[in-house]
C-alpha cells in the first residue's frame, strides 16, 4: 500500500542580487530556500526504490540555483514566485509544492532573524 508522503529540501543557500535599491542589489545577499513537496497519492518510489518513480531533488536544486543566478530581484516575493513557478513546471503540477525563501541578512540594523516569504500550495 502507498501512503501520502512528503519530501523536504531544507535550507539550500544561494547568493542572490536582491533588494529594492540598486545599492542593495550591488552586493549578493545570502538566501536560504526550503522546498516542501507533498505527494497526496503517495510516492511509488517508497516501494520500488527507483529514481524514475519519484522527483529527482538534485535536478530541482539545480533549477533553483539557475533561478537565483538568472537576474537581479527587487523583492523576495518575486524570487519566491519565480522559484515556485519553475518547480511546478518541473514537477508537471502532479504534486503540491510550497517554497520558503529566507533573506538571511536584510539591511535593517534591528532585524536579527531575517525575512521569510512562503508561497505555494497549502498542505
Amino acid at each position: 500500500m502507498i501512503y501520502s508522503s512528503q519530501l523536504h529540501i531544507n535550507r539550500l543557500r544561494f547568493s542572490v542580487h536582491i533588494g529594492y535599491s540598486a545599492e542593495e542589489r550591488a552586493t549578493p545577499q545570502s538566501v536560504e530556500i526550503t522546498v516542501h513537496l507533498n505527494f497526496p497519492k503517495g510516492n511509488q518510489a517508497s516501494i520500488t526504490d527507483k529514481l524514475e518513480d519519484t522527483i529527482c531533488y538534485f535536478k530541482l536544486t539545480q533549477s533553483l540555483k539557475e533561478i537565483c543566478e538568472l537576474k537581479e530581484y527587487h523583492l523576495i516575493e518575486h524570487l519566491g514566485g519565480m522559484c515556485l513557478e519553475k518547480l511546478k513546471k518541473e514537477t508537471k503540477n502532479e504534486i503540491q509544492v510550497r517554497v520558503e525563501i529566507n533573506k538571511l541578512n536584510p539591511p535593517i540594523p534591528e532585524l536579527e532573524g531575517g525575512v521569510a516569504f512562503i508561497c505555494g500550495d497549502i498542505f
